[in-house]
């Protein structure tokens, strides 16, 4: 599709795309690196994006939206904020002080939504939907920006997750945006 494309080289204009030698949260050696945390300092592409995730969302009817943190929090909160709903930030380790949460804010018996920036092999998010688990949420679907390819899809469905995207590795690289990289298995683009 040529949105996909388009919000693709987007991104890559944006900066928000680079190439070298890059560790991933996974431990996963890469030759690129997506960092949508930087997007905040694009604020029409950051708007498109959070718009088309508000958009996505919708089809899920959640009660709230949560991110892990730092980039998927972000992206959720203004999310949460486009479409007026609750949003909590989760923490990938519990404070050592205030309230020592993980979760901010009760969520028990709400049907959330995680909304995260990139996902790779499904860690983090599994870590979040494990955490919203047992503060009490329903969590049964996640939307992420950027998929790449590389088996969250399949690491949350094991888990009973559906896992979305808006964009994957394959629309960077149909953009040309990215050259000569594998692509794996992906999620479905919502």
């Amino acid at each position: 599709m040529r949105y996909r494309a388009g919000l693709a080289e987007a991104l890559a204009r944006a900066g928000v795309v680079k190439l070298g030698d890059f560790v991933l949260s996974s431990g996963i050696r890469s030759t690129y690196y997506i960092d949508l945390r930087h997007l905040t300092l694009d604020p029409d592409t950051y708007r498109e994006l959070a718009e088309e995730i508000a958009r996505i969302a919708t089809s899920s009817a959640p009660d709230a939206l949560a991110g892990p943190e730092l980039g998927g929090a972000l992206l959720a909160a203004y999310v949460a904020a486009l479409l007026g709903l609750p949003f909590t930030a989760v923490r990938l380790r519990r404070k050592e002080h205030g309230t020592r949460s993980v979760v901010e804010g009760d969520v028990s018996g709400l049907r959330v939504l995680l909304i995260d920036d990139v996902a790779t092999t499904g860690a983090t998010l599994i870590k979040a939907v494990e955490a919203l688990r047992g503060a009490g949420a329903e969590v049964s679907e996640a939307l992420v920006a950027v998929d790449r390819c590389s088996g969250a899809a399949n690491a949350l469905k094991k888990v009973g997750v559906l896992l979305k995207a808006v964009l994957t590795l394959k629309d960077f690289v149909e953009a040309g945006v990215l050259k000569e990289v594998k692509v794996g298995e992906c999620a479905p683009r919502a």
